[in-house]
């Protein structure tokens, strides 16, 4: 009787809270819906209680149409946030997956580098720019980057190698075979660095 009795005022007492605060409600309710994959019910929940001018409900908005993979809508819910809060490394982070899914290459970078003025050792747009200075050739550029990172996690695979690349299309044929060897000791069956440590041999 008493968990009955128990049970009816911890529910009361929810419904209560949630009716006081209905932003929690709606957040609350958009939680549900997207364990639930229903994107489209935990966007309308969210949608019901923005106002355009609220920095959590547009963060929300851009996260859960980026993952229903609109990133058209998620990059303007995010571009929102990060005007709203204009140091908000999060809504920058999100504003660049948007921007990655609309395959916006020079827009990404922007973002990047509008993250690395707020947070210079950020991981994700150090390691960004480094991929995308690699890939257009730019291997000096590459390794400034990809340095940052190694500074702060020197056990880390995929800057290992992609230092490991870097190094070795530099013509850096020793620092190349370091870091792979790095690699190696993070992931022993590793494919690339395996191949190219057996190459250089």
């Amino acid at each position: 009787m008493k968990t009955l009795i128990f049970t009816a005022l911890l529910l009361f007492t929810s419904f209560i809270t949630l009716a006081q605060y209905p932003n929690q409600a709606a957040f609350s309710m958009s939680y549900t819906k997207e364990y639930a994959k229903d994107f489209d019910g935990a966007i309308a929940a969210i949608k019901a209680i923005n106002t355009g001018d609220s920095y959590f409900t547009n963060l929300r908005l851009g996260w859960l149409y980026y993952s229903n993979a609109n990133y058209q809508s998620a990059e303007q819910h995010y571009l929102i946030a990060s005007k709203l809060k204009p140091t908000s490394v999060e809504a920058l982070l999100g504003l660049a997956n948007a921007t990655y899914g609309l395959k916006k290459w020079t827009e990404l970078n922007n973002v990047y580098q509008k993250i690395l003025v707020i947070d210079p050792n950020n991981t994700t747009a150090n390691y960004g720019l480094a991929l995308s200075a690699y890939y257009a050739k730019q291997y000096v550029e590459s390794e400034k980057f990809v340095q940052k990172i190694l500074r702060l996690y020197p056990f880390d695979y995929n800057a290992n190698l992609l230092m490991a690349g870097t190094k070795l299309s530099l013509a850096k044929i020793s620092e190349a075979k370091t870091y792979y060897q790095t690699v190696l000791l993070i992931s022993p069956t590793d494919a690339t660095a395996l191949e190219v440590l057996n190459s250089l041999k």
